[in-house]
C-alpha cells in the first residue's frame, strides 16, 4: 500500500478491539532522529536541515473491521533526513537505519576531552597547597650554620646561647671558642630583631703564620635585623633578607686585639618539599669587613662570598636530623681584588623540640675541599679551620 493510500483509508476502518491495541506507548528517541508529533530535534555537533516529511498513519490493525476505522486516532511521524537522503546500504533497512551514526564521536573531539582531562589534571596538581609552616614546621631555628626563613610571630620573645667552637690548623694546636648570648624580639609581623654579645677564647700554639697566645675576654656585639619578604604559606617558597652588623674587638681568627667592622649580609631561601617533612633551605652570603690591627697598625678589607645550602628531615614530632653544606671564598679588598682561598664544609646538623618553649641545635662541620693562595694543599688552613662546631640552646617568653 502505498502513502497515498494509507493517508486516505482512515475514515473507512472501525476502530480496533481495545485488546488488540499496543500496551506500550511509542518512547520518542532522545537524539533527535525520529519524534512522535515534533518538530525534529537538532544535534549539537551536527547540523540537519529537513529536505521532506514523510507522515505516516497507523490505520488498521490485522483482522480490524473497516467500519472501526472511523474511531481510531492517527498517529504521524515527522522525520528529518540528512541532506542528500538516506545513505545507500541503509535505504532497505528504513527511514530509521541511520539512528546508530548521528553524532558519531569524531576524532578530534576525542582528542580535546582526552587534553581536556590532562589539562585537569596538571592544574589540579599545580593548585596542590605547597607545604607551608602551619602545621608547626618552624625554620627559625632549624639550622645551626645557617638561618631559615621564618622570623617568629609578632610579639614573639627568645633568649639564645650559641657556642662554636673552630679546632685544627695545618700545624700545631689551634681551638678557638666563642660564646654569644641574644636575645630576640619581633616587633610587627614579619620583622625581627636581634642583639648579642660574644665572648671568645683561644688557644693557639705552633700554628704557621700565628702568634702563640692564650686569652679569654668579650669578642664585640652584634645587632641582627631580619625580614621576610614572602612566606612560605602564601608562596612557593620563603624569602627573607638579613643584615647582622657587628663590632669586634679581637679577630674571630687569630685571636689579636683589633677594631674590626662588618656587616653579614643573607638571603635566605627554604621550601617543605613534603609537607610536615622535609625542608631544604638555601643562603646566599655577603660578608665584608674593616680591620684593624692594634698591635701593628695594619688595616685589612676583606670580603667573604658563599652558598650554604641544607636539608632536614622530621623523624618524629619536634625531631629533625639531616645535614648542612657551605661553600666559602675569601678576597682581599670590598672589590674582589685579590683570592685568598676557598674552602667547602659538609656536616650533620641535629634540631629537637625540647618542650613547647625551649629547643636545642647540634651541628658539626669539617672542611672536605679548599685552597688557600698563601699555601699549598688540598685544604685551606690558612682561612678557615678543618672542624667547626655549633650548639645552640633557645627559650622563648
Amino acid at each position: 500500500m502505498s502513502a497515498e493510500d494509507m493517508t486516505s483509508t482512515p475514515t473507512a476502518l472501525a476502530p480496533p478491539s481495545p485488546s488488540r491495541l499496543p500496551a506500550r506507548r511509542f518512547q520518542a528517541p532522545q537524539d533527535g532522529r525520529v519524534v512522535p508529533g515534533r518538530e525534529p530535534i537538532r544535534s549539537s555537533r551536527a547540523s540537519f536541515r529537513t529536505e521532506k516529511s514523510v507522515s505516516f498513519a497507523i490505520v488498521a490493525v490485522r483482522g480490524t473491521p473497516a467500519s472501526a476505522s472511523s474511531h481510531m486516532p492517527v498517529r504521524s511521524w515527522t522525520m528529518a533526513r540528512p541532506v542528500g537522503g538516506l545513505e545507500p546500504a541503509a535505504a532497505a533497512r528504513g527511514p530509521c537505519a541511520n539512528a546508530d551514526r548521528v553524532n558519531p564521536p569524531s576524532r578530534q573531539g576525542k582528542k580535546m576531552r582526552a587534553y581536556a582531562r590532562l589539562l585537569q589534571i596538571v592544574a589540579s596538581c599545580t593548585l596542590l597547597p605547597l607545604g607551608g609552616h602551619a602545621a608547626g614546621i618552624d625554620t627559625e631555628h632549624l639550622f645551626a650554620f645557617m638561618i631559615g626563613s621564618d622570623v617568629g610571630e609578632a610579639g614573639e620573645r627568645e633568649i639564645q646561647s650559641q657556642t662554636t667552637g673552630r679546632f685544627a690548623k695545618r700545624t700545631g694546636t689551634y681551638r678557638a671558642l666563642t660564646q654569644a648570648t641574644e636575645l630576640e624580639f619581633v616587633p610587627i609581623k614579619n620583622f625581627r630583631a636581634e642583639f648579642a654579645a660574644v665572648a671568645a677564647s683561644y688557644d693557639v700554639s705552633g700554628v704557621a703564620g700565628f702568634d702563640d697566645l692564650k686569652q679569654a675576654g668579650l669578642q664585640g656585639v652584634s645587632v641582627d635585623l631580619r625580614y621576610r619578604f614572602l612566606e612560605r604559606g602564601a608562596a612557593p617558597f620563603g624569602l627573607t633578607f638579613a643584615a647582622e652588623t657587628h663590632a669586634d674587638r679581637m679577630d674571630e681568627t687569630s685571636g689579636q686585639h683589633v677594631r674590626k667592622y662588618g656587616t653579614d649580609f643573607a638571603l635566605a631561601f627554604d621550601r617543605e618539599l613534603i609537607p610536615n617533612k622535609l625542608v631544604a633551605a638555601v643562603n646566599l652570603l655577603y660578608q665584608p669587613e674593616w680591620t684593624n690591627f692594634l698591635a701593628t697598625n695594619k688595616t685589612e678589607r676583606e670580603v667573604m662570598l658563599g652558598v650554604a645550602w641544607a636539608m632536614m628531615t622530621q623523624v618524629r614530632p619536634g625531631f629533625f636530623v639531616g645535614g648542612e653544606a657551605r661553600y666559602l671564598r675569601k678576597y682581599e679588598g670590598f672589590g674582589l681584588d685579590v683570592f685568598a682561598g676557598h674552602a667547602l664544609f659538609i656536616g650533620p646538623t641535629v634540631f629537637m623540640k625540647l618542650s613547647q618553649h625551649s629547643r636545642l641545635t647540634a651541628a658539626w662541620s669539617f672542611q672536605v675541599s679548599g685552597r688557600s693562595a698563601a699555601m699549598p694543599g688540598s685544604l685551606d688552613l690558612v682561612d678557615f679551620e678543618r672542624h667547626q662546631a655549633r650548639l645552640v640552646y633557645g627559650v622563648n617568653f
